[in-house]
């Protein structure tokens, strides 16, 4: 019965540890995913190939 209650606040110890560093976790402020929109020059050759239409990120 000694070892069950050891055990047990062994156990209880141990996750309280892994726990306490955590405090810096802010999941409310995630960072932005991705790169930042870029600007495409598109060209087409030769011209009378075929065109090229859209805008947008």
């Amino acid at each position: 019965m000694k070892r069950i209650r050891y055990l047990s606040l062994l156990m209880l110890l141990l996750c309280s540890i892994s726990t306490w560093g955590q405090n810096e976790f802010n999941p409310t402020d995630p960072p932005e995913p991705g790169l930042p929109p870029m600007k495409l020059e598109i060209q087409v050759v030769p011209s009378d190939a075929g065109s090229v239409s859209g805008a947008g990120r």
